[in-house]
Order: structure tokens, then sequence, then C-alpha cells
């Protein structure tokens, strides 16, 4: 395949998806196209497809998975997850990553209905996606800085660690700042304290917002600002070549071999490499028969290459008792500042956008205790805030004011994880 053909699908259904053709090296042979999926080009057999879901829908992340292999570690990760995720980890599906020099295992997850959705809508059109990626990985990764992608309606956040945050635009202040904390460097002797840098994609009409660029600068002085002058897509394209990435289709969703269409561009050479396979042969059959003193050889070599290309299946454990034992030993295992911080936004981020007429004002990470100043429309909406989050069990929540205002209440609360 010597283009590839990426398309990004929109944030909800009404928006349309968006989709542009990249070369062999990731050059940019067809610039960044949108409108509905009917509109795509009908020749996709020909190149493959890399399709990014929406990041505010994935979640990625780490856990501590001991085991080897791609199908026991999509057994454990769910499991190892289920104390972070506000969803049931039977509703979702999971794909995991080459394992990270901190020994911890890249994790990404999806709601198993959105992700069918997806699977379902692009089939409608005849679109066999090559690699599902979240779109957080096109992220750029800059080594000891948060590279933010700021859109019209969102910003996606790569950490220094590693991890990804999707939030709407008008959290990015909050997030930002708790990140920033989160992922300082503890001050050691032997090391220097070096700060870590902020870096902003914008794109076009973000660009333009010269009053944004101006506060921005103000709480982020040595933050560096630069437009991607040819859209988000062409920007998440080049994150996504890294080696790292991780394909969604993985485990139940593992694309089955399509040899008629891998074998397609290959019919000619194949003719005439079997041409000159049966000529080689006949060459060897008379050798064979001229030389029968070194059959037996033969026979053995062709053994040997027999039980490589056909070797034996490796036992199996019984998985059920194994993966029992690991899920006693990953609960309640003790974690970091910036992995409680990361919990916390997620499950926020599940929660804030069902509440209408509510956006967060401000925010501080400390102590692993987040404390926020929230504008809700009314009591209600707070109370409703505080029982969601504490039904995860996961979260203890302190409603430290509520005022009335005009044009709602205005509260602050403190946010720890429970046991903290």
């Amino acid at each position: 395949m010597a283009s590839t053909l990426i398309i990004r699908l929109g944030h909800s259904p009404d928006q349309e998806a968006s989709w542009l053709v990249t070369g062999p090296e990731g050059l940019l042979l067809e610039a960044e196209q949108h409108g509905p999926l009917s509109a795509l080009p009908p020749q996709t057999e020909d190149r493959k497809v890399i399709v990014l879901l929406p990041g505010q829908e994935t979640v990625m992340t780490t856990a501590s998975i001991p085991v080897k292999g791609i199908s026991k570690q999509l057994q454990i990760a769910p499991f190892a997850l289920e104390d972070v995720l506000a969803e049931d980890i039977s509703q979702m599906h999971f794909a995991v990553g080459p394992r990270r020099s901190d020994g911890n295992v890249p994790v990404a997850a999806v709601s198993l209905a959105t992700f069918e959705k997806a699977l379902k809508g692009l089939e409608e059109y005849g679109i066999k996606p090559n690699a599902v990626f979240s779109e957080l990985q096109g992220c750029p990764d800059i080594p000891g800085a948060i590279s933010v992608i700021v859109e019209t309606d969102q910003a996606m956040l790569r950490l220094p660690s590693g991890e990804f945050i999707a939030i709407a635009r008008d959290m990015l202040d909050a997030v930002l700042a708790g990140s920033l904390e989160a992922e300082q460097p503890e001050k050691s002797k032997d090391k220097p304290n070096v700060p870590i840098s902020v870096m902003f994609y914008l794109d076009a009409q973000v660009a333009q917002d010269q009053g944004w660029i101006q506060n921005t600068q103000v709480n982020y002085p040595e933050a560096e600002f630069r437009q991607m002058a040819d859209g988000t897509l062409p920007q998440l394209a080049a994150g996504i070549q890294g080696k790292n990435v991780i394909n969604f289709l993985q485990g139940a969703y593992t694309p089955k071999s399509d040899w008629q269409r891998a074998l397609k561009p290959w019919r000619v050479p194949s003719l005439l490499a079997a041409s000159l396979l049966i000529t080689v042969s006949l060459a060897q059959a008379i050798s064979l028969w001229r030389l029968s003193s070194v059959e037996s050889d033969l026979d053995a070599a062709l053994a040997v290459t027999l039980q490589q290309v056909f070797p034996g299946n490796a036992k199996i454990s019984d998985p059920r008792k194994q993966l029992d034992q690991l899920r006693q030993s990953l609960r309640g295992g003790p974690s970091g500042s910036s992995s409680q911080f990361l919990d916390t936004v997620i499950a926020l981020g599940g929660i804030l956008p069902k509440l209408q007429d509510t956006r967060v004002e401000a925010a501080s990470y400390r102590n692993q205790v987040l404390e926020l100043q929230i504008k809700v429309p009314d009591v209600t909406t707070l109370d409703r805030l505080e029982r969601e989050m504490e039904e995860s069990g996961n979260f203890q929540i302190n409603i430290q004011s509520a005022n009335p205002r005009d044009d709602g209440v205005e509260g602050r609360i403190a946010i720890a994880r429970s046991g903290s």
C-alpha cells in the first residue's frame, strides 16, 4: 500500500468527518477534506486506512500488568482499571501497547457501544480500517513538555509522563494548571529542578482569538504558541507515525486476513515467481534423480523445515485461576500524585458534560486533593455532582461553600480519592 487514508471521525453525530492521504513516509499527498463518510473516495481498497476516534470518547492511561503477551494483558487490563473507570468494564473495549520503561503497560479504552457504532458506520460505506487509534495519540511527543492542541470546542493534552487528556476547551486552564503541578518532578540535590514547558498548537480559528492568547500568555509566560497552518488532522497524522501507538483492533476485533485484497497487487509478480519456481523445481528433480545418494540428507533437511513452519502449540494454563490471583494483587496498590490527579479528571470528564450550565472557573491540586471553584445553575446540580462522584466508590467530596448569585450558585468543592 503506497498511500494511507487517515479518517478523523466527528466528535458528535452531527459533526462531519475529515480525511487526508499521506505517502509512505507520512508526506501529505492530498490535503485535508471535510464531509460525510459517503463523500470519501471509493478507492480505499488499494490504500491503508487509519481511523481516529474522538479523544473525549477514549481513555488513554497506564496500568501495572505483570503478565506478558497481548492476549493475557487484554484479560487483565479491565480489572486493573476497574477502580479508575467510571463505566462498567464489561461494557468497554480495551487495547494495550508495548510495555514502557517504567514497567507499566499503556492501555486504551473506549465504550463498546461507541466503538461498534463507529465500525458499523464505516462498514456501511465499505470502509475496512487497518488500524483504529484514539486521536489523542497524535498529540506531539515533546520530551519534558506538555503539548496542547487547542481547537474551537476542545483541547487535547499529552503529558511528559505519557498520559493523555481530552477536555472541553473551557476546562483547559484548570486542567493544565493541575497537570503542571502533578507532573513537576520532585526536587533533588543531585538534579536541578527544570520546570516543565508548555507548547500550544492552535487551529486557525483559535489563532485569531488574540484575547484568549494574551490571557494564556499571562498565565504561562514561558509557553510557546504555534498555529497549525494545514489544520489539526495533518498534525495528528504526523503524531501517529510513532511506533508505540495503540491500535484498538485487538482481541475479538483483530482484522481477519483478506488474501484476495493483499495479493491483488502481486498477481503478475506471483505468476512470474510461480513460473520460475516450476523451472527450478524441474531442474532440482533432475538433479535429485541423478544424485540419489544424497536423498537421505535432503529428507532430513525437509523434516527440519517442516518443524519450523508448523511448530507445536504451547500448553495453556488455567486462565481463570491466574486472573483471580492477579486481580487480588492489583487492587488497592498505591498510586502517585500524577495518577490520582488524572483519575479525578477522567471521572469529572464523564460527569460535567451531563450537568447543564455548569463550568469550572478555577482549580488547584495540592496534597492529592483537587479543589474546584465551580458555577452551577442551582444547589441541586451541585448535590448531583457530589452524588455521582461518590457513587463510583472512589472519591470523597467536600462541599466547602455554596453561595447564591444572580445567575446561579458559586460553589467550592474539594475532591479526594477514598483512603487518601
